[in-house]
């Protein structure tokens, strides 16, 4: 019972008297304290956290502002800490001059495909306490604090933001606008490395135009492809010609790296169009679709072991000098199918479609097969049938044609003077096409039009 007064006295006179005392000269209380520690051989030991444990602590200002004032001693930087509403100010720090600047501009795709991964970077190097912002269904993977992070891409559109953080608050962000697209090439900013991962993301997807990373990393452009075609591998579209005139064997067009109506993408408008693919996309393999009484027909694939874009192998095969450097650099390496010893145009086998009519001229062996592929000594006149002629026989998509046999990938016979596949001439009397072939001694070429060189 004596005990229990004594609690009673105690208790009754802490709660009358409001204010608590703890160490030395317990009696002599401060009139403004409700705590109050007095020693001098002792001190005050606070609640240790490290930066992790704390930022642990539910967010104290927002949930409770009561708690506004919490302190502890953060172990990380040795610093007493106190939660000032919005951060946790150090009293380590100097005097607070201001919420830090806005991060360097922010870089990383604004058009990044839904469902993958993308990075997000600053040139702040010493950003330590970044703070990020992802639009709602966004996943951040790494690099919250840090000037890049590594996202999970969502499909809602948005801003990723980045801001700076000090203690006297934080600082203007620097954003980029997102939009992500469902499908590598569905836009500019979202281009496909190969029209074969269009398909792979969506293979239900329809032949049509879609926007390809350029070779060597350079601007994206846009490319018709078509998918599951041919060998069932994914192609681009290089060139379309509808007439004998649009681009016969003597056009500047075939050395030059000029676009013509590349924005047509119409295979049937009837307008002939050269297209960025002849620059920027690089291939193993090239077909040569040509029409003949209305059904398509494509010759073996050439196929390259060298990975190169159209125009570099013009030039390797001599530019605008191709046809007087006889050049046969750009064989290709093999067929698909294979072109047999003794093939004449009229029974090649086929990669689609049935054989081409023989349009019984005197020349008919498959020569040489590649791009620039021109004969040794053969040369008729700068015109023909009207066009602009190289005044020597062969293709600069194709081969030239003999009246003696040939092997796959041997230089073509002394005495050809006959052409076929695309942009073709022959001579007695000179003649050339767009597409189709071109026979010694016969009076006009024979057009397989309209006629599509693809790529992949």
């Amino acid at each position: 019972m004596r005990h229990f007064y004594w609690f009673c006295f105690l208790f009754f006179g802490f709660v009358l008297q409001a204010q608590v005392k703890i160490g030395s000269n317990p009696q002599l209380l401060s009139p403004s304290a409700v705590l109050e520690l007095e020693s001098t051989n002792k001190g005050f030991f606070p609640p240790r956290l490290t930066t992790v444990q704390r930022d642990s602590i539910a967010t104290p200002g927002v949930q409770n502002l009561g708690l506004e004032g919490l302190t502890i001693y953060n172990l990380s930087n040795h610093c007493l800490e106190i939660w000032i509403g919005r951060i946790w100010k150090s009293m380590c720090e100097d005097t607070c001059t201001g919420p830090p600047a806005p991060p360097a501009q922010l870089s990383g795709p604004s058009e990044p495909i839904a469902g993958g991964q993308a990075a997000y970077s600053v040139s702040n190097i010493g950003l330590t306490n970044a703070q990020w912002t992802l639009p709602s269904n966004w996943t951040l993977l790494s690099g919250q604090t840090t000037p890049t992070i590594l996202v999970q891409v969502g499909s809602d559109t948005g801003q990723v933001s980045v801001s700076d953080k000090n203690s006297c608050g934080v600082g203007l962000a620097s954003q980029i606008s997102v939009n992500p697209c469902t499908y590598p090439g569905q836009r500019s900013g979202c281009p496909a490395v190969h029209p074969s991962a269009i398909r792979q993301a969506n293979p239900q997807i329809s032949d049509g135009v879609y926007w390809i990373q350029a070779a060597n990393n350079g601007p994206a452009i846009q490319a018709y492809c078509r998918f599951n075609y041919l060998d069932g591998g994914d192609w681009v579209l290089m060139l379309k010609v509808f007439n004998q005139g649009d681009m016969p064997s003597g056009s500047v067009r075939w050395t030059d790296t000029l676009m013509h109506n590349a924005s047509d993408f119409n295979l049937n408008s009837g307008n002939w169009s050269k297209y960025a693919t002849w620059n920027r996309f690089p291939f193993t393999r090239l077909a040569m679709e040509m029409r003949q009484g209305g059904q398509s027909k494509v010759p073996p694939i050439q196929i390259y072991n060298t990975a190169r874009t159209f125009a570099q192998a013009i030039a390797l095969a001599g530019g605008a000098n191709a046809p007087n450097n006889l050049n046969t650099t750009v064989r290709c390496d093999a067929t698909d199918p294979a072109i047999p010893p003794g093939s004449r145009y009229w029974n090649l086998p086929m990669k689609a479609g049935t054989a081409f009519s023989n349009a019984n001229g005197q020349e008919q062996f498959i020569q040489s097969y590649g791009i620039g592929m021109w004969a040794f000594n053969s040369a008729n006149s700068n015109s023909g049938e009207g066009f602009a002629n190289t005044g020597r026989a062969g293709a600069w998509i194709g081969c030239p044609l003999d009246d003696n046999s040939n092997s796959f990938n041997q230089p073509s016979n002394a005495g050809s003077d006959s052409g076929f596949g695309f942009g073709t001439s022959a001579g007695n009397p000179a003649k050339t096409t767009s597409c189709g072939y071109s026979e010694w001694n016969l009076g006009s070429s024979t057009n397989t039009l309209p006629g599509y060189v693809w790529l992949r």
